[in-house]
């Protein structure tokens, strides 16, 4: 006796039932109220700077050196992985549990912080654009079969874009961890 395997289900929305609202008339006053001026842009990097050049220069090496840490166990990882806690060691762990324990005024400067995270950003977007194109050309050129094409273009997305998936999980573990804490 064979066991049947199981069915894969999808979700189809009938777009033609869809009803869009669209606003076209945004008045002055609105988008004034609304949207961030260059002099706010230029208060939000005057506070970023002010941030890593205080004298709180120790808080803020020990949040560089975790957090460096943390990207590199990221990086690491060459095979598929749901769950980003997974590939930290113990110690690890412990130190992702202490990330914003002290404060979160750090928060959102990580790639700031660690000029290794902003090169690998960079490089990571050559690269996945790469591997579209290359794909791309390949159906062009009949190299696959209509069906395959769809888990080519996930498999080799995800081997792209996993390491920095992974560290934004874990700076999430690392927040949710704080903000539990507090509440």
């Amino acid at each position: 006796m064979s066991k049947k395997s199981p069915r894969q289900r999808r979700v189809h929305f009938r777009e033609s039932n869809n009803i869009v609202y669209r606003d076209n008339v945004r008045v002055r006053d609105e988008c004034d109220q609304t949207w961030y001026k260059d002099t706010d842009y230029c208060q939000f990097r005057n506070e970023i700077r002010g941030i890593l050049t205080s004298k709180d220069s120790k808080s803020l090496q020990a949040f560089k050196e975790v957090v460096a840490e943390l990207f590199a166990a990221t990086q690491k990882v060459d095979y598929e992985l749901k769950h980003a806690t997974k590939a930290l060691s113990a110690d690890q762990k412990k130190q992702l549990k202490k990330l914003y324990k002290s404060s979160t005024k750090y928060l959102g400067l990580e790639y700031e912080v660690v000029d290794a995270i902003t090169n690998d950003i960079m490089q990571q977007r050559a690269e996945l654009q790469q591997v579209v194109r290359d794909i791309q050309r390949e159906v062009h050129e009949g190299l696959w079969r209509k069906k395959d094409v769809r888990v080519e273009f996930r498999d080799s997305c995800v081997a792209v874009t996993q390491a920095p998936t992974l560290f934004a999980q874990l700076l999430a573990v690392a927040l949710a961890k704080q903000t539990c804490k507090q509440a």
